[in-house]
């Protein structure tokens, strides 16, 4: 149970932090986009898992969506914003080098 909760927390910062680039993440508010982040977050967790065909990664990356919608709705105070995650990411990049 520890070794699927780790896997998937390692798919989780990949899709959202590794992988989702500044374009996606600008352009989240298109449902396109929204669906292709949320695309990628089940592609990483099948991934990390060795799952393909596991509903609860369905249900995962479904909620993942929802969360996400539910954020760009939030008024700007509110939500995090691109810049401030780009912002963490430059630093947590260079502190590794």
């Amino acid at each position: 149970m520890i070794q699927t909760f780790a896997a998937l927390l390692i798919a989780h910062i990949l899709a959202d932090f590794v992988l989702q680039s500044g374009w996606m993440v600008r352009h989240k508010r298109r449902p396109g986009v929204l669906l292709l982040h949320t695309a990628l977050v089940l592609a990483t967790a099948q991934a990390a898992t060795g799952q393909v065909a596991a509903p609860g990664l369905l249900a995962l990356a479904t909620a993942h969506l929802l969360i996400d919608a539910v954020k760009l709705r939030l008024p700007p105070g509110l939500a995090p914003s691109w810049a401030i995650r780009r912002r963490i990411w430059r630093r947590w990049r260079w502190q590794r080098c």
